[in-house]
């Protein structure tokens, strides 16, 4: 019996290891898009701040 207890614990040390693991990577990528998505917002506010003097979407270009 006790053999068989060592063994079940050993396996869910094992699962235990696994799943942290596995949230390690996670919370990585995570934050790599958290990251990604930091420098997209702020080339968007840069784009956004670029473009307030320009003409209207709907005005026809200079050349006409």
């Amino acid at each position: 019996m006790t053999t068989s207890l060592e063994e079940h614990l050993s396996h869910q040390d094992a699962a235990i290891d696994d799943i942290s693991k596995q949230m390690a990577e996670q919370w990585a990528a995570i934050r790599r898009l958290d990251a990604k998505m930091d420098r997209i917002i702020d080339h968007l506010r840069a784009m956004q701040d670029d473009g307030e003097g320009a003409p209207p979407a709907s005005a026809p270009p200079p050349h006409y």
